[in-house]
């Protein structure tokens, strides 16, 4: 008797490639958390979040491009972490000062991240397309 295909056979790429992505948007984060003054264990839980939701894909082109996308999402809103921070705190913080301060590093930011998004995007079909051939080939369930 033939056993069903587990749904859960990942090759050990997915599992290696969620971990070069998340050690560094972890990093980034911690980054974004110091600059801010605030203690970095908030990276520690999105290694662990972006980790378990990484290594759910089912292709490395599929961690890839949710990667790239998790992290250009990161990326755009880095800049603004300080000025959440101090607005919290109750400093005088206005949206034109938040703006004029922001306008060279956010654009620089949000034009990296557009790349990284549509790239992500890009192997996200990708994934979905390979996977879709599977099914119909019944190698994948």
């Amino acid at each position: 008797m033939a056993t069903a295909p587990s749904s859960v056979d990942r090759p050990v790429t997915v599992y290696v490639t969620a971990q070069l992505l998340c050690i560094p948007l972890a990093l980034l984060v911690a980054w974004e958390l110091v600059s801010a003054g605030l203690p970095p264990w908030g990276a520690v839980a999105c290694w662990l979040a972006l980790s378990a939701y990484l290594s759910r894909k089912r292709l490395p082109s599929g961690v890839l491009g949710a990667g790239l996308q998790l992290g250009a999402v990161i990326t755009v809103l880095a800049p603004l972490v300080p000025y959440l921070v101090a607005a919290v705190e109750g400093a005088n913080v206005t949206a034109v000062d938040i703006a004029t301060e922001l306008f060279g590093p956010a654009l620089a930011f949000t034009v990296f991240a557009a790349f990284a998004y549509a790239v992500g995007l890009f192997l996200k079909r990708r994934a979905r397309r390979k996977l879709t051939r599977q099914a119909r080939k019944g190698l994948r369930r």
